[in-house]
């Protein structure tokens, strides 16, 4: 027991909280159990039974013999390997979960690597509200295949600033689960994280469903080109947008741990276009162009708010709102984020209004009833505002109704 004991006093040294470092000896020793068992062929390990949010409800505790006693059990190379693992942790910061090389999420295991983002809880909620929530995705495909029996076409996601695939994929896992259709393409400037969300679809089956590609948000006309069909023959219309992009701000980032601001791409941490500098920038630069890309995507194609909800409406859908997009933020700029996603739909929509001009067209009206759109801010499991679920609507009943 004398090596676990010392490699526990080593990590609590370094994290300052001796639960903290009792899990997170616990996970490196399981990780190498487990890592034993698939080697020797007596497991065959199942996929999705596993999420985030599970994991540290489940796992967070003190040490206690049972983790003593595995330590004990690991063989000697094993042992070395623990040591080597603690030693990453504590001298170079490097994040837990690229040492274990997993992250559990929406009952998937997705590979993590540096520098990619790691996923986290508040995008698992994210994701979970996007497709199971009371206006999410799997509501809106069984309003419409009550209405319309049958084979239906999937519901089309939009997943911008991807990084490892985790929201996309976590979407159309859940779907999946209640008898959704769901298609997600995701888009990601950087190539390591699109090849990393390339093969978390593969692992978990997905590859059908989700394809991830190379690409700027900022850069609308090219995102058009390779948004549009594998084959390129069809123009680009998606159902909903979803993101975590970068919110941080430049000033707060130099602030960061070490195991965040030395691990983790800088680009899908800052929240500016140009993130090579300190900057002074206030962290929302992406959420305007997330609203311009919601208006290209989903309601442009469809004629503006008010095609798309008589779209909708037409698909079985009789909800009193529409969800359009769904985006984590920053707590403290929640409503910041809401307002410039609104406003850039909004400015979209008043240009297409005027280019319409003298037409029959009636971008503010579904059979004389007035629309809008507006957002809703959630909190996450620790009480912080983190999520903005950004709906068209009609009528002029309170938002939150």
């Amino acid at each position: 027991m004398g090596q676990a004991r010392a490699l526990l006093r080593r990590l609590t040294q370094f994290l300052g909280d001796e639960a903290q470092a009792a899990s997170e000896l616990r996970w490196m020793t399981e990780k190498l159990e487990e890592l034993r068992i698939m080697r020797v062929g007596r497991i065959n390990k199942k996929q999705g039974t596993v999420s985030l949010i599970d994991v540290i409800g489940k796992r967070l505790g003190h040490y206690s013999d049972a983790t003593s006693a595995a330590v004990e059990r690991l063989d000697r190379q094993e042992r070395k390997r623990l040591a080597a693992m603690v030693a990453d942790r504590v001298e170079r910061a490097r994040p837990l979960q690229y040492i274990l090389g997993t992250q559990p999420f929406c009952g998937m295991e997705l590979l993590v690597r540096a520098p990619t983002l790691i996923p986290r809880t508040e995008t698992e909620e994210l994701a979970r509200r996007v497709a199971t929530g009371p206006n999410g995705i799997v509501a809106r495909y069984s309003a419409t295949k009550t209405t319309s029996p049958g084979v239906l076409p999937p519901l089309h996601v939009l997943d911008l600033c991807s990084g490892s695939g985790c929201l996309g994929l976590g979407i159309a896992r859940l779907a999946q689960s209640e008898g959704a259709a769901v298609e997600v393409t995701g888009v990601d400037l950087s190539s390591a994280a699109v090849r990393l969300s390339r093969v978390n679809a593969r692992r978990e089956g997905l590859e059908a469903h989700a394809r991830f590609v190379n690409g700027d948000v900022f850069d609308e006309a090219g995102l058009v080109r390779i948004a549009a069909s594998p084959g390129g023959d069809s123009m680009a219309v998606f159902d909903v947008v979803v993101s975590n992009p970068p919110y941080i701000r430049p000033d707060e980032y130099v602030r960061l741990d070490a195991s965040v601001r030395d691990w983790e791409d800088r680009r899908a941490l800052v929240g500016q276009r140009d993130c090579g500098g300190i900057g002074t920038g206030d962290g929302l630069e992406f959420y305007p162009q997330l609203g311009r890309l919601a208006w290209r995507f989903v309601l442009e194609p469809r004629g503006g708010i008010g095609g798309w909800l008589m779209h909708a409406a037409r698909q079985g859908w009789t909800g009193s709102r529409l969800l359009l997009l769904a985006a984590e933020v920053h707590e403290a700029q929640a409503n910041e984020a809401g307002t410039a996603v609104v406003d850039a739909v909004n400015e979209r929509a008043a240009s297409h209004e005027a280019q319409a001009a003298g037409t029959s067209n009636c971008d503010g009206c579904v059979d004389g009833k007035d629309i809008s759109l507006g957002y809703e801010v959630l909190q996450d499991h620790f009480g912080r505002d983190r999520h903005i679920l950004v709906y068209a609507k009609t009528g002029t009943t309170n938002w939150l109704a």
